[in-house]
């Protein structure tokens, strides 16, 4: 704290508070977009769970009606509560995922549990050669496997494929309860903060449009109010070094600028009359106040 102190002590007042208001301007501008930015992904993260869970509930509808022999159960809350099936086909074809995806707008996989190992069967995510990627597996680490094994929603971000995925996976489970797969939506966690990630540009040129407007108006005012101090403390060290015909400028002004300038004045003129005394005058002076 004292070598704090010192370095300001070495820094002109007037540059100091000018230094001091545009930090508060910048540091003020950049918390605002900061919580902007902060709020705006937060909204869309919440309105991609509700649509992931929808897309969950349409994906699910579709296949109830494509996959022979499987039902869909609904709680009473309007959510899914189970999809049952007696057997997950071996699909020759991309035709039901395709149908999936065209309705939701989203990637799908149907996944088979084979052993501990959740296997995609049928997908719509391409390989790099633009061909449907085969043998697709579920990290068997991810909250997602967990929930699933546990016959549970899950919905959240999930890695698949090298790719960041904010997604939906709803458990495929025997007549008997048993999971035996699962179907998963979901898109890119780039589509999802790619609106906040939009703002944030737009956020960025407006707070630096506003930064430079406000940091200007900011340098100047500070300049204007601290002006009278480098001028003022000058008439004081020349008053100090005995220079009484100096004048003292701002003591017309009512603020405490003011109010400095005209106690400076007072010692300025007290000095002066010092000064202006002849030997006799001042061996008088002595004389009298040793006589009181």
């Amino acid at each position: 704290m004292r070598k704090l102190f010192a370095v300001f002590g070495n820094i002109k007042m007037t540059t100091a508070i000018t230094a001091l208001v545009l930090t508060a301007i910048i540091g003020s501008i950049a918390v605002v977009s900061g919580a902007i930015y902060l709020n705006l992904h937060a909204q869309s993260i919440s309105e991609s769970r509700t649509q992931q869970e929808t897309n969950l509930a349409v994906a699910a509808t579709i296949l109830e009606r494509r996959i022979s022999g499987s039902v869909l159960n609904w709680s009473e809350e309007g959510s899914i509560a189970s999809f049952q099936s007696w057997a997950i086909p071996p699909f020759y074809d991309t035709e039901i995922i395709d149908s999936v995806t065209r309705v939701t707008k989203q990637d799908a996989s149907i996944y088979v549990l084979e052993g501990e190992t959740l296997v995609s069967r049928t997908t719509s995510l391409l390989a790099p050669d633009d061909t449907r990627i085969a043998g697709l597996t579920l990290d068997a680490a991810s909250p997602a496997h967990a929930a699933i094994m546990a016959g549970e929603t899950f919905v959240g971000t999930l890695p698949i494929n090298g790719v960041s995925y904010f997604a939906a996976l709803q458990p495929i489970v025997k007549m008997s309860g048993d999971v035996m797969g699962a179907i998963f939506v979901g898109t890119p966690m780039a589509n999802v903060e790619a609106s906040a990630m939009g703002v944030l540009g737009l956020i960025l040129m407006v707070g630096g449009a506003v930064t430079i407007a406000l940091g200007l108006t900011g340098l100047i005012l500070s300049r204007l109010i601290t002006r009278p101090i480098p001028k003022l403390a000058e008439s004081m060290e020349a008053i100090a070094e005995g220079n009484y015909e100096t004048d003292v400028p701002y003591t017309h002004q009512g603020n405490e600028v003011g109010a400095m300038a005209r106690a400076v004045e007072v010692f300025r003129q007290n000095g002066l009359r010092v000064s202006q005394m002849t030997e006799a005058e001042a061996a008088r002076i002595i004389a009298d106040q040793e006589n009181r």
